[in-house]
């Protein structure tokens, strides 16, 4: 006789074959943004709703500075996106996802006053790694329920944010590189300059 737990385990592949399906999915989606911003909003969409998540934001460390930057943010209810600044860091400095299943609760989290002040519950912090690099992070929660993350969103947005992060770095390269180059002269003043140009010539010649 079978117990509770291999009853589960077809409806749990059934499951993850899905989500994993979805996945590639949003990995098609997200290889056709053209902007930075847009490209950092749909990551955070698509990865607030594989997993749950009823706020999230993504920081981003730009080449030259050592600190993230808030870049793209988002609260299902429309409220104020509020994050425990403790986590962010511990993602950081491990290079790897922080999971906790209520934050309120824990002993490690919930001293931390913007854990308490926020009511935060479930939070999820992943690492966007690139080439050794970890150019930012993904940080996820759901205040309305303890348990809503686990190790296996983990694993599964890994493979979403791992191609993100491709993606991500080569926008902000294509985006430093379009601000360091110099604005293109327009239609009118390039013609000023031609007509300057021919009456320079003529005084020379009179």
């Amino acid at each position: 006789m079978r117990n509770d737990g291999e009853r589960r385990d077809p409806l749990r592949r059934f499951l993850d074959r899905e989500r994993k399906d979805r996945i590639n999915a949003c990995i098609e989606e997200i290889n056709g943004c053209g902007v930075y911003r847009e490209l950092l909003e749909t990551v955070l969409n698509r990865t607030m709703e594989i997993c749950g998540a009823r706020s999230g934001g993504i920081f981003i460390t730009d080449p030259d500075m050592a600190i993230p930057r808030l870049l793209a943010h988002r609260a299902v209810d429309g409220g104020e996106f509020e994050y425990s600044r403790h986590v962010l860091e511990e993602c950081f400095a491990g290079r790897k996802a922080v999971i906790t299943t209520s934050a309120e609760e824990s002993d490690e989290f919930s001293p931390y006053r913007s854990v308490s002040a926020s009511g935060l519950k479930s939070i999820m912090c992943l690492p966007l790694r690139h080439n050794e690099r970890t150019m930012g992070a993904c940080y996820l929660d759901n205040s309305l329920a303890a348990g809503v993350f686990c190790p296996d969103d983990a694993r599964l947005l890994d493979l979403f944010l791992s191609s993100a992060s491709v993606l991500v770095e080569n926008a902000q390269l294509c985006e430093k590189a379009n601000r360091a180059a110099p604005a293109p002269a327009s239609d009118e003043a390039a013609l000023g300059k031609r007509h300057a140009a021919r009456a320079v010539a003529y005084r020379k010649k009179l």
